[in-house]
């Protein structure tokens, strides 16, 4: 079973999600230099909502798929 990764925004407005739970950790974080897939990609997408949200107690769900 797959699992995805939804780092929401305090009010849960917005979101970002991924399939790499390292990556939704920096996120959630707000860990802008850190966003980096498993592979050691970087993750443009990650790195603007850090960007945007990263300061206001972002939370993470986990969604069973």
């Amino acid at each position: 079973m797959a699992r995805a990764f939804i780092v929401w925004n305090k009010e849960r407005t917005e979101g970002f999600v991924t399939f790499d739970d390292g990556l939704a950790y920096e996120v959630r974080k707000s860990s802008t230099f850190n966003c980096f897939t498993s592979e050691g990609r970087k993750s443009v997408v990650g790195q603007a909502f850090c960007e945007q949200w990263g300061y206001w107690d972002c939370t993470t769900e986990v969604v069973e798929l």
